[in-house]
């Protein structure tokens, strides 16, 4: 087989191979890590928060656009399931944004917990903390807080 024939087959498998994975959501939100993240407590231990179209500093949402955000962290302990949450404090009180399942948890390995939220009217002309959590239902695994600011 010639270098010409060969070469656009390596091509397409290797499209082929990157489409299965965006399809499966695998790889990571498409932004920085997020900096001045407060961890708020958990038993296991945080790596890194990312949220998609963040280029570090203050994380910018515009309304009606969605957000994706992977917190990498290292669970303490072995779970069957857990739950990832984010959650925005406002004056107003807590708003929920997100509730995904992560699946299973085993400890001492690295994991991503993914979730999503769109951007809503009540985000806009405020700067609110986003409080990302991991639970097992018997424990805390990951609590961790960044700082958002919402715009038209």
């Amino acid at each position: 087989m010639d270098t010409y024939t060969q070469t656009p087959s390596r091509v397409y498998t290797a499209l082929a191979a990157a489409a299965g994975l965006l399809l499966l959501g695998a790889g990571p939100a498409q932004g920085g890590a997020v900096t001045g993240v407060e961890n708020c407590g958990g038993k296991g231990r945080p790596l890194e928060l990312r949220v998609s179209g963040n280029d570090g500093g203050t994380t910018t949402l515009r309304l009606h656009q969605s957000y994706t955000v992977d917190a990498d962290f290292v669970p303490a302990a072995t779970a069957e399931k857990a739950r990832f949450r984010l959650t925005a404090e406002t004056p107003f009180g807590e708003l929920p944004l997100g509730d995904t399942a992560t699946g299973a948890l085993r400890a001492g390995t690295k994991h991503t917990a993914r979730g999503s939220f769109r951007a809503g009217s009540e985000l806009v002309g405020r700067t609110v903390k986003i409080r990302a959590t991991v639970d097992t239902g018997a424990h805390r695994e990951l609590c961790l807080k960044f700082t958002a600011r919402g715009v038209g």
